[in-house]
């Protein structure tokens, strides 16, 4: 954690919250997110004892440390497959080193399957536990219906009173309303647009397909350091990613022995397949890792719930025990050498450029509040999270460090010279000594750099280019520009 380096996600949530006075302007500030905002709640808090970006840092870590050890004292597996769960690439790396509202999903769920297998029950807590879960993520809402079925169901089994069911039954729909409220933005933006012109049908169909073999055969693609969000044999052998994807699909009906498991993994799992079809969501191993998470959820469930017993059997074949048995541990061992090549290669690289081209303008830049010019926009947060200032985005014409999701990228070159032209003038000041950030590709990078050289060269001298191009996430490679006028 003292080594990451926060990417665009973590830095523009930390933003929101640092750079938020009050609470109602908080839940103002990310009316685009289209996630509730109990992350971003606590980083408020969080934020009142420390600016600096490692406190969001060490409150991830406290969170992930504390589902770790939740996992590890009441989970039902054995010693070895704890170890082996805990270190894979979900909760050492994905949902452990980059600080997102993921891992307080995790903590959630490993809270309900306690009290869901405990002898006792605390249908108080459960619904608390609910609630929450469902305002951490829009994925995390969808995994807490079939749990709160199972609340229901549990609570006629208890012959409790009707009117304890319908109070549980409304505080449950007014969490879920006050988190639909936070994930509904408003008209304008861009998250709309995209969703109206999203890809083909077939494209759509193949992203949600593909969630279950992505999560739980999690293989990023390590022969290149750029391995985030990647899947080696998608990548690289597809038509065996289709088979496996199919399988794997269908491996809950092989390893699971209650139907309720089985209710709990294709419900959860399904709404989220649907609303991968549905909306313009990228391909980012973050939302791939529900599909693990609810699969060892629902492992969790097969062994220790204790009210329904009711069984399941697709399949009768000779040693389907220690087939499960194979099958769970190849699963397992997967995930464990995808989560230690990542840390090991997000310690030898940087995970962001964004912390070291800001630790470089405060040491090599004499310039004046302000003057830092940054496109594309999403590459500002990266580095306004470390400067504790605010930098022009020309996309949005106006200073800020988080982003509001209502404004359009520039990708055409000569457009984006042109903004930056224009950038420069409006806020030129008595220093005129600016700082220039991209972060495109080497190829737009040239033709850009070509461009501008033309255009500034009667008002200013590109005194010095620095670039940082050593970052595992491929958004995040900067050309530093120094720019003094002549």
């Amino acid at each position: 954690m003292l080594h990451h380096e926060v990417w665009l996600d973590e830095a523009h949530h930390w933003l929101i919250a640092r750079d938020s006075s009050s609470i109602s302007e908080l839940i103002h500030n990310a009316r685009y997110e289209g996630h509730p905002i109990l992350m971003d709640l606590i980083l408020y808090f969080v934020s009142c004892l420390s600016k600096n970006v490692m406190a969001m840092q060490i409150t991830h870590f406290l969170i992930a440390s504390f589902a770790a050890f939740l996992f590890l004292r009441y989970s039902p597996f054995s010693i070895f497959q704890k170890i082996v769960i805990i270190f894979g690439y979900y909760f050492l790396f994905e949902y452990n080193l980059i600080s997102r509202n993921y891992s307080i999903s995790w903590l959630f769920l490993v809270l309900l399957c306690i009290q869901f297998t405990s002898d006792k029950r605390n249908y108080a807590l459960i619904l608390l536990s609910l609630i929450m879960l469902s305002n951490t993520h829009l994925f995390s809402l969808i995994c807490s219906i079939p749990f709160f079925i199972l609340l229901i169901k549990e609570m006629n089994q208890d012959k409790k009173p009707l009117k304890t069911k319908a109070a549980y039954i409304i505080l449950y729909l007014i969490g879920l309303c006050i988190a639909a409220c936070q994930i509904i933005p408003p008209p304008d933006s861009e998250f709309i647009k995209i969703t109206l012109n999203d890809s083909s049908t077939m494209d759509r169909f193949i992203r949600s397909f593909s969630f279950y073999f992505k999560g739980i055969i999690c293989l990023p693609d390590y022969t290149n350091y750029n391995f985030w969000n990647t899947n080696y044999i998608i990548t690289n052998l597809k038509p065996i990613a289709y088979l496996l994807s199919f399988i794997v699909i269908t491996l809950p009906l092989l390893l699971f022995n209650k139907k309720m498991s089985l209710v709990i993994f294709y419900l959860s799992t399904a709404g989220i397949a649907a609303l991968m079809f549905i909306l313009p969501l990228t391909v980012g191993a973050r939302y791939m890792g529900y599909s693990y998470m609810i699969f060892l959820v629902s492992l969790w469930f097969d062994k220790s719930y204790k009210r329904n017993s009711e069984s399941f059997s697709l399949i009768k074949i000779k040693y389907k025990e220690g087939l499960r048995n194979s099958i769970l541990w190849i699963i397992l061992l997967i995930q464990a050498f995808s989560g230690i090549v990542a840390y090991s290669m997000e310690y030898r690289f940087s995970f962001s450029e964004g912390k070291n081209v800001a630790d470089y303008i405060k040491s090599n830049t004499s310039r004046q509040p302000g003057n830092i010019v940054v496109m594309p926009m999403f590459a500002g947060p990266s580095v306004a999270a470390y400067l504790h200032e605010k930098l022009y985005y020309p996309e949005c014409n106006n200073y800020r460090t988080f982003l509001n999701w209502n404004s359009t990228v520039i990708t055409d070159n000569h457009e984006i010279v042109k903004k930056i032209i224009q950038s420069l003038n409006y806020i030129k000041n008595p220093d005129e000594k600016f700082v220039l950030l991209l972060a495109y590709s080497k190829e737009e990078m040239l033709t850009i750099e070509n461009e501008l050289k033309t255009y500034l060269k009667p008002d200013y001298n590109i005194i010095n280019i620095k670039y940082f191009n050593n970052s595992i996430v491929k958004s995040e490679n900067y050309a530093v520009y120094y720019l003094e006028s002549n």
